[in-house]
C-alpha cells in the first residue's frame, strides 16, 4: 500500500483495536495478555533493531499480524452483538471492510512483484552464484542479514561500504578505493534510502569512477558489476586511436540493458545502451572538448545520439592530467521504431566552443566502435 494509504488505515483501525482490546479484555484475560503482549514486542524489537542496525523494513511486523487481526476482529464482533441495529450493521460493514483489505492484500501478495512473496534475493544470490569469479567481493551500502543467509553457500568476500554508520564522504571514498585495489570486481547492491549512507556517496562514487560492467534488476534487488580502475581495462574492448589533441580513446564497452553487447551486436529497437570510454592523455590540454556518441542506421541517417563533456559533464578535458585513464560513460536510447539491419556506434570529439571536430590520426573525425544488428 502507498504510505498515505497505510497511515490513514492505521489511524481508522486505532479506534476498533481499543474496542477489541476491551473486548477480548472481558472474554478471556489470557488471549488478550497475549495478544497485546505479541503486538507491543513485536513493534518495540523492530522499532529498536534499526537503532542497532539498519535493517528495518515493514514485513518485519508480521510476527503480530495473528495477534493484530485477533484483536480487530474481536472489536468488530463486538459491534456485531451490540443491542443497536446501527452498531450490529456498523460491525458487518467494518467485517467486510477488513475482509476486502485481506482480499487485496492475498492478490497483490501473490500476483503483483512490487508487494510478492521475496524480494528477489533467492533470484540474486543464484545470479552471483552462477558468475561469480576469483578476485569478486560483494559490496551493500547499508547492513542486511538477508545476504548473510542467502549468500552463505558462496566463497565471496561480502563487505558494507559505509563500514561504520556515520562514515563521512572521504571514508567512504577510501573504502571504495581499497577495494577497488584489493579485488577485480565489485557486486554492489545499492540499498536507496539507506541511513548508513542516505547521500548515495558509494553509489555515486563507483558510478563515476569505475567501470559498470553489467547491471541487473531481480524483483526488486537492483545489483551491478564494476571493475575498479585497476581492471577496467582488460574488461574493456581495446582500441588504438590517437588523436591530434594529444589525448586517445583506447577501449570501450557496451551494455544493452545492463547486459553486455554480445559478439553478435544484437540490440533491440528501445533498448538502454550504455557507451563506457577509456581516453588516455599523453598530456595535458588546455581546451574543453566534447565526447559525441552517434548510432547510425544503415543509410548512414543519424537515429539516436548523446554529445556530452566527459563523465557526464564532471570531468573536463583541460582537468586531465598527463598519463591519466579516465572512463567515461554514455547513456543512449534507441528509438522504439527502427528498420531491421545494421546499426553504426562512432565516437569523436569536438571543441566545445568552436564544434569544430578533432581528427583521429589518419585524418578521420569519427571512429566506428561497433557495428550492431537490429533484427
Amino acid at each position: 500500500w502507498p504510505r498515505t494509504w497505510t497511515r490513514w488505515l492505521g489511524v481508522v483501525t486505532l479506534p476498533l483495536f481499543a474496542l477489541g482490546l476491551r473486548a477480548l479484555r472481558r472474554q478471556d484475560r489470557a488471549v488478550h495478555a497475549m495478544a497485546l503482549t505479541t503486538v507491543i514486542a513485536t513493534v518495540l524489537v523492530a522499532f529498536l533493531l534499526q537503532f542497532l542496525r539498519a535493517t528495518y523494513e515493514p514485513r518485519y511486523l508480521l510476527g503480530a499480524a495473528i495477534s493484530w487481526w485477533l484483536i480487530l476482529v474481536a472489536g468488530a464482533e463486538s459491534l456485531l452483538d451490540h443491542s443497536r441495529p446501527a452498531q450490529r450493521w456498523l460491525g458487518v460493514l467494518v467485517l467486510t471492510a477488513l475482509l476486502g483489505l485481506n482480499l487485496v492484500s492475498i492478490y497483490r501478495y501473490r500476483a503483483d512483484p512490487d508487494y510478492g512473496r521475496t524480494s528477489g534475493y533467492r533470484e540474486a544470490a543464484a545470479h552471483v552464484a552462477a558468475q561469480a569469479k576469483a578476485g569478486d567481493v560483494f559490496v551493500t551500502n547499508t547492513p542486511d542479514p538477508c545476504w548473510d543467509y542467502y549468500l552463505r553457500a558462496l566463497d565471496m568476500p561480502r563487505v558494507m561500504v559505509p563500514l561504520r554508520a556515520g562514515d563521512d564522504q572521504e571514508e567512504i571514498i577510501a573504502s571504495l578505493q581499497g577495494l577497488g585495489e584489493q579485488y577485480d570486481r565489485l557486486w554492489f547492491v545499492p540499498q536507496p534510502g539507506s541511513s548508513w549512507d542516505s547521500e548515495g556517496v558509494a553509489s555515486h562514487w563507483l558510478e563515476y569512477n569505475a567501470l559498470r560492467a553489467e547491471s541487473a534488476r531481480l524483483q526488486r534487488i537492483e545489483m551491478h558489476v564494476y571493475h575498479p580502475e585497476r581492471t577496467a581495462s582488460a574488461a574493456m574492448a581495446p582500441l588504438d586511436a590517437p588523436m591530434s589533441n594529444g589525448l586517445a580513446l583506447t577501449a570501450h564497452h557496451m551494455t544493452h540493458n545492463g547486459r553486455p553487447v554480445t559478439a553478435t551486436g544484437a540490440v533491440e529497437a528501445g533498448e538502454q545502451l550504455e557507451i563506457t570510454l577509456l581516453w588516455h592523455a599523453a598530456e595535458p590540454v588546455s581546451e574543453s572538448y566534447t565526447v559525441f556518441v552517434h548510432v547510425l542506421n544503415a543509410r548512414g541517417e543519424l537515429v539516436a545520439q548523446h554529445d556530452g563533456l566527459p563523465v557526464l559533464g564532471t570531468r573536463p578535458t583541460y582537468l586531465w592530467r598527463a598519463g591519466e585513464q579516465v572512463l567515461d560513460r554514455h547513456p543512449i536510447t534507441l528509438p522504439t521504431t527502427l528498420d531491421t539491419g545494421e546499426l553504426h556506434v562512432l565516437v569523436g570529439m569536438y571543441d566545445s566552443e568552436t564544434i569544430e571536430r578533432v581528427h583521429y590520426q589518419g585524418g578521420n573525425d569519427a571512429l566506428t566502435i561497433a557495428t550492431l544488428s537490429l533484427p
